[in-house]
């Protein structure tokens, strides 16, 4: 079984990064309201959440997050389409396929990365 620091971590395109980042997400047609979860690793197009084991989504579903962006009161937001579900002890790891690209900046911004 892959750990969670290792998943979605290789044969990516694009940079990923380990994070803890609170988060509020909802899926289209499974979701009643936002819900808390975390994102425990994220790229430029796409990441993989933690979100309670009582959700039972489905692939390709449409997932929205508002991710917050660490040591501010800001937030961006996202929408991607469920590619991966997995069950972990209490928790599910959602891997998220974003519709679009986040920005370079804003990868920065969420991983801590940020240069001056």
């Amino acid at each position: 079984m892959i750990k969670i620091d290792d998943f979605y971590m290789t044969k990516r395109a694009k940079e990923r990064a380990k994070t803890k980042l609170n988060a509020q997400y909802f899926i289209k047609k499974y979701s009643s309201r936002y819900l808390e979860c975390q994102v425990v690793n994220l790229s430029s197009s796409g990441a993989a959440v933690s979100v309670s084991i009582d959700e039972k989504p489905e692939r390709d579903a449409a997932m929205f997050l508002d991710v917050f962006i660490p040591k501010t009161l800001l937030h961006v937001s996202v929408v991607g389409a469920i590619k991966r579900i997995e069950r972990r002890n209490n928790e599910l790891i959602i891997g998220v396929k974003f519709t679009e690209l986040i920005s370079r900046i804003m990868f920065q911004q969420l991983t801590g990365n940020a240069r001056p």
